[in-house]
């Protein structure tokens, strides 16, 4: 995802557009209209737009530990078991 300036006649937009590929070509979608360009606001945005890509690769990465997490404990559960140990 990335921020656009897009322009309309004498004015300036602010759009997110997500960027994806069909068969060997890069596509762009707007999913997000924000208004007015206004120069403080567009690196107030980009910034927090960078901020938000950091936050949702980190819920990935838990979600991936907590994943591992759950296999081994359901792999070792039957092998302590078998050594009857609580």
């Amino acid at each position: 995802m990335f921020l656009r300036i897009n322009t309309s006649g004498k004015n300036k937009y602010i759009q997110i557009l997500h960027n994806y590929r069909i068969d060997k070509k890069s596509k762009h979608k707007a999913i997000m209209q924000l208004g007015r360009y206004n120069k403080e606001r567009y690196e107030f945005l980009k910034k927090e737009l960078k901020d938000w890509k950091l936050l949702r690769r980190a819920a990935t990465i838990i979600r991936e530990i907590e994943n591992d997490v759950a296999n081994v404990k359901r792999l070792v559960k039957p092998f302590v078991k078998k050594l009857n140990y609580k």
